[in-house]
């Protein structure tokens, strides 16, 4: 077996150096939780710099360059060039292959960790989301038109005050739809007969 040379000391340097990044998040990951996200902030967009292309349909960056990519790109990087190596390749043929297993470990990093971020829910209620939806009457509506209505919005059931035409009483467990939005926790709600 050939000694090792110093292209494959490169490689393997690159390789550990991968590796320790990685356990070291690991290790800071198990028990620091999120403060052990030592890259600066929670999530795929430490190193983006410009690299970062909108998705406008989500609003989250996709970013090329992670700590997490670059973990990956120097393990790959080192682990293919030295194998390759060592399996008598030249020393671009080696170099060019390592580049292209790590950069293609990166770009499955990035995409990775991109469409996490797309799978986070958003917990706002959009209000504007109840208009037209049906629900039930939660508190019967008095005469003067005001009482409480249950509606499924954004996938879970909620009760909002409602107003409905003045000296209706719709009583509880009626049908009612929503027509407009009044303010932020009120809507206008019709009898559906």
């Amino acid at each position: 077996m050939n000694p090792f040379t110093t292209i494959d000391f490169f490689y393997l340097a690159c390789a550990v150096i991968g590796a320790v990044m990685f356990i070291a998040r690991a290790v800071m990951g198990a028990f620091a939780g999120d403060a052990g996200d030592f890259d600066g902030d929670v999530g795929a967009h430490d190193l983006a710099g410009d690299a970062a292309l909108q998705d406008p349909g989500v609003g989250q960056p996709f970013h090329w360059f992670s700590l997490q990519g670059l973990t990956g790109f120097f393990i790959m990087f080192g682990l293919v060039g030295l194998a390759l190596s060592r399996a008598g390749w030249p020393v671009m043929g080696s170099a060019l292959a390592g580049l292209l297993a790590g950069g293609g470990t990166m770009l499955v990093v990035a995409y990775l960790l991109y469409s996490m971020q797309r799978l986070q829910a958003d917990g706002n209620l959009r209000i504007m989301n109840a208009v037209g939806k049906e629900g039930t009457v939660y508190l019967t509506f008095s005469e003067a038109g005001q009482g409480q209505v249950s509606l499924v919005v954004q996938g879970s059931l909620r009760q909002f005050d409602a107003v409905c035409a003045a000296g209706m009483v719709i009583p509880t467990g009626a049908k009612v739809r929503v027509v407009r939005v009044v303010s932020a926790r009120v809507l206008e709600v019709e009898r559906i007969e």
